[in-house]
């Protein structure tokens, strides 16, 4: 669990003290390599940004 947040790091919610980010929801299935999230932005680029970020890390961690 600490390595999975680690990864989500800086894109948690709030991010950067704005009212967009990743707020994750789900973690009962970690060992099974899933989990939930709800990715909060002000328009759809900026939430499709965040995700292809936040897989990126997921791949490396």
């Amino acid at each position: 669990m600490d390595e999975f947040l680690a990864s989500v790091g800086d894109l948690q919610f709030p991010n950067a003290g704005q009212q967009r980010g990743v707020v994750v929801t789900i973690t009962s299935a970690l060992e099974a390599g899933e989990f939930g999230c709800i990715v909060i932005g002000s328009n759809s680029a900026e939430v499709v940004a965040m995700q292809q970020e936040l897989a990126r890390r997921l791949e490396t961690a």
